[in-house]
């Protein structure tokens, strides 16, 4: 499974508290049906993170130059 939100050192440590384990690219291995049990406050974060339109917007031109 993969999450749209970064995976962040805060985000592997609470995957790997959860007692699963990172796959190349980030994605995280669910080889044991038990696994699926374990993504509940994962996927909470996940939605949370979705939610907020912030995590979405693309900075403009405009707002590029102003910063510079």
């Amino acid at each position: 499974m993969q999450l749209i939100e970064p995976i962040t050192e805060a985000l592997k440590t609470e995957v790997l508290r959860a007692g699963l384990e990172l796959g190349t690219g980030n994605q995280i291995v669910l080889d044991k049906p038990e696994n699926l049990y374990r993504l509940a406050g994962l996927l909470r974060q996940a939605l949370e993170y979705c939610k907020d339109d912030e995590n979405f917007k693309r900075s403009t031109r405009s707002s590029a130059i102003r910063s510079d």
